[in-house]
């Protein structure tokens, strides 16, 4: 899962000449959207190198843009790409997008389980590193909103399911005031069913991990 840019500029010759470049891109903003017909655009939302694979068999692609700087995005609509994060971030919002929204893939046991399969794809490159950025109790004290970023591996409270403790990866803010936000997670406990995007209250967060970035 190593980003390969010689590949990348491979596949963008192969969509010319394939006239892929055609092709619409639909870019969901928190109130907008706008469509683009030139391929080249995919390279600045595209980080996850075999998702061209999956781009190529459909007649458009949307992506769902995370706005810079306050992380709030439409509701869910595609590609995860946000605007302000780095390549480790969007990495990880694409990669658990294409495991579990896209392939559909398992990973039977505790959400831990699946939090920690996503991650640990990024560190085997040896490009990237996870870091803890926040460290507290179940019973608090609790991060501030502002600290979490896309991409992040948070330890929250599940207020939505018997006050039990909960892994997720953070993706958005619904509602940013009420602590609402949009997160991808696996709903553990040994069932047999994939990771994915729900809406949860992030207000009980007390503990943050983080990919940095060793290279970028």
């Amino acid at each position: 899962m190593k980003i390969n840019f010689v590949n990348i500029l491979i596949i963008l010759i192969f969509m010319v000449n394939e006239k892929i470049n055609s092709q619409n891109s639909y870019y969901h903003f928190y109130d907008d959207i706008q469509i683009f017909t030139d391929s080249t655009s995919l390279l600045n939302a595209v980080f996850l190198d075999n998702l061209y694979e999956y781009i190529y068999k459909n007649d458009s692609t949307s992506f769902w843009i995370i706005e810079a700087d306050t992380c709030d995005a439409s509701d869910i609509a595609g590609i995860p790409f946000c605007q302000s994060c780095n390549v480790g971030a969007n990495l990880i919002l694409q990669n658990s997008y294409k495991f579990s929204a896209i392939d559909e893939k398992l990973v039977v046991g505790s959400c831990w389980d699946y939090l920690n399969s996503v991650y640990n794809s990024l560190e085997s490159s040896g490009q990237f590193r996870k870091i803890q950025v926040f460290n507290s109790k179940k019973p608090g004290p609790y991060a501030d909103k502002e600290m979490l970023k896309p991409g992040d591996w948070v330890y929250h409270i599940n207020r939505q399911y018997k006050n039990i403790e909960h892994s997720a990866i953070f993706v958005a803010w619904k509602d940013y005031e009420k602590g609402i936000a949009i997160t991808m997670s696996y709903m553990g406990l040994g069932r047999a069913k994939p990771a994915k995007y729900g809406e949860y209250d992030l207000n009980s967060v007390y503990a943050i991990f983080r990919i940095e970035d060793e290279f970028w």
